[in-house]
């Protein structure tokens, strides 16, 4: 055996597909075996794998065991000369096993080698290469002059910045999303060190190649995609901790005296503040613009409040009471900024419309409130009429200023797709299909065939081939590019998007794939289209109302338990019980109150789906085998046609289910 390739995953199952679908091609002429150790995905990875991929060995762990203690359970079972770590968020090209592997055989002291790695819009990710932590490496790159000098042997030792990413070279870390390692290396330095849960342990390895007698290389041709940001998420601190942890230990183990002492006290002092601006950053990015909202809100109810008052000499100044000021004006605002939540306002995906929307609902919720204040509080309601017209000028108006200050900004309403599919005609339909059942708005510009010679001349079914993609995409100003991995070769796929980075963004659809998968910045989790999107309780609209339900049902359940009437007329003994441990798994989000049992889950995962844990079922557990198909049926449908009303319907026919004896009896 030749080669093994060792893959851990975690919830990354739809980059995994592409990973695998291209390391299948890349094996294709190679005695391979291929490892996937599932660190206790509850994505249902597992099955998933098992049923696409039959000729990968499985390890499914019942626990996340960590990164390393993963991968060295597949080394341990490894028969390969050689052995791959590589990441699940990686697309690797038809030669970017056998030519490294060349490389290692002409080379023997070569101990580990990386490669040349590509982000999802096509540009270079400079960990492909890295030198070994110092306290003046982690000094510099923590202030940005690594950055500032990126050329610089000295400033931007991390990276490596003096070597040309375009040489093959000698390096001192190899990135763990591709660490090709030879056998016998790994037999004489020792596995990976199960004390770095997750980062760092890649550097420990290079140390201990090094040490070992053997050299680590950087390999420049056959580029790899690597998806990262999917499976690292930079902006957390979990992120954060772990990895200047890891630096902890690399430096405990490798450094000695003084040297070692003062970087352990730099990291630490690191870790908390990273984690102190990675936590306020976080915060801030999320609530601004809510308590933004806010602010502006209360203001244009006063403001409001202001020029209805002053619109006549005669009213005097104290007309207003300070309980209406200072009390019921808020409320009005908060209902607004609530609103405008619940209507997708503060989404990713954001609409104008959404605005215009939640600033509507909210008026005509105050206007039903208004109409149960107390007589002295009922005063004009132009001043709700006024109020509303200054929030949304307000909102409507930072936001705008937003998008002109920062063109990257959340608030900018996606533009339509335009888009080039690469592929032969039967999987671009598939595609396609995929893409209008998803309702994403886009306008297809056109097919180019997947390789670099067009058969015939352009014409209604192909627009041109690989080697005419820039120009086309320049020309009709294509902002996506989606390739099928099926009729195009992964290689002419990672060099058309070197050539045409910064241009556009880059979409790709596995051979029989459920998920189109890409990613626009290295930073950030991978972005993807998933077939399961189309279904309602699947999108962020549908889980916030359902979310909203629950809390709102938790309330008059919990409301119960304080009116004794209630809780001894509604419910016995045992179903309080059962209500009172409900209520908490669902306050805290780990359970909804109509959902499945844990049979019932499996049978929506069989088709994909998801649907929290239930305190009451969506559908009465006891069935027999032969009536499974009947049960998937309909909690397929309450999946895939969600709505609040089916929730209200529940827990009415529940409510009745207790009464319905009482009145069968009279």
């Amino acid at each position: 055996m030749k080669l093994s390739i060792v893959i851990v995953n975690y919830k990354v199952k739809y980059f995994l597909e592409a990973c695998l679908q291209s390391v299948r091609k890349a094996t294709a002429n190679l005695q391979a075996e291929v490892f996937v150790v599932d660190n206790a995905s509850n994505d249902g990875s597992v099955e998933w794998i098992r049923s696409r991929f039959p000729e990968v060995k499985l390890i499914a762990n019942e626990k996340n065991v960590g990164f390393s203690a993963a991968n060295n359970q597949a080394i341990r079972e490894a028969k390969g000369e050689y052995i791959l770590l590589l990441n699940p968020d990686t697309i690797v090209g038809e030669h970017s096993f056998t030519e490294p592997l060349d490389f290692m055989d002409a080379h023997p002291n070569a101990g580990g080698l990386g490669i040349k790695m590509l982000d999802g819009k096509g540009n270079y990710l400079p960990e492909s290469k890295r030198g070994f932590p110092k306290p003046s490496t982690a000094f510099y790159k923590l202030s940005g002059l690594n950055k500032v000098f990126s050329k610089s042997a000295r400033f931007n030792h991390y990276y490596l910045g003096h070597l040309s990413e375009n040489q093959i070279q000698e390096a001192e870390v190899l990135a763990g999303a591709y660490m090709l390692l030879r056998k016998e290396t790994l037999d004489k330095i020792g596995l990976l060190d199960d004390t770095f849960f997750m980062y760092g342990e890649d550097i420990d390895l290079s140390w201990r190649i090094i040490q070992g007698g053997y050299k680590n290389y950087y390999l420049s041709e056959n580029p790899i995609i690597h998806y990262k940001g999917e499976s690292t998420k930079k902006a957390t601190f979990n992120y954060v901790k772990l990895f200047y942890q890891a630096m902890i230990i690399f430096s405990k183990k490798h450094f000695k005296g003084a040297f070692s002492a003062a970087f352990i006290v730099f990291l630490q002092l690191a870790i908390y503040l990273r984690a102190m601006l990675s936590l306020v950053s976080q915060i801030g990015a999320k609530l601004s613009p809510f308590l933004f909202d806010a602010l502006l809100s209360v203001t244009g109810v006063w403001s409001a409040q202001w020029l209805w008052l002053h619109r006549s000499a005669d009213i005097p100044d104290h007309y207003y009471p300070s309980t209406y000021t200072y009390f019921v004006l808020p409320i009005y605002a908060l209902v607004w900024v609530v609103s405008l939540y619940f209507n997708g306002a503060y989404d990713k995906q954001f609409k104008w419309r959404y605005l215009g929307r939640g600033l509507l609902l909210g008026t005509v919720i105050i206007s039903a409130v208004y109409a149960f204040l107390p007589k002295e509080l009922q005063f004009s309601r132009a001043i709700i009429l006024l109020g509303a017209s200054l929030n949304g000028l307000c909102f409507w108006g930072w936001r705008r200023l937003a998008v002109r200050m920062n063109p990257a900004s959340n608030f900018r309403e996606s533009e339509e797709k335009r888009m080039l599919f690469v592929g032969e005609i039967a999987e671009v339909a598939r595609v396609q299909k995929m893409i209008q059942d998803l309702h994403i708005p886009h306008t297809v510009l056109g097919t180019i065939q997947g390789s670099d010679k067009l058969e015939s001349a352009p014409n209604e079914a192909y627009v041109g081939s690989l080697r005419d993609l820039k120009k086309l995409v320049l020309t009709l100003q294509v902002n996506e590019v989606l390739f099928c991995l099926k009729d195009v070769q992964v290689e002419e796929m990672i060099t058309a998007m070197a050539e045409l980075k910064g241009i556009c963004s880059f979409k790709v659809l596995a051979e029989n794939g459920t998920a189109i998968v890409g990613s626009n910045s290295k930073e950030t989790a991978g972005d993807t289209y998933l077939w399961d999107q189309r279904f309602s309780l699947h999108n962020t609209f549908a889980k916030r109302n359902k979310r909203l339900f629950d809390v709102l049902f938790s309330v008059v359940i919990l409301s119960c338990f304080f009116v004794p009437i209630f809780a001894i007329v509604l419910w016995d003994k045992q179903q309080r019980t059962k209500l009172w441990r409900g209520l908490w798994t669902v306050i805290q989000g780990r359970a909804t109150w109509f959902g499945t049992l844990a049979d019932q889950r499996m049978l929506l995962k069989e088709e994909g789906l998801q649907l929290k844990e239930g305190v009451f079922p969506v559908w009465n557990s006891s069935f027999a085998p032969q009536e499974a198909w009947l049960v998937r049926r309909l909690l397929k449908e309450y999946v895939q046609n969600y709505r609040v009303k089916m929730d209200f319907r529940l827990a009415k026919a529940l409510l009745l289910a207790r009464f319905y004896p009482k009145f069968e009896k009279k």
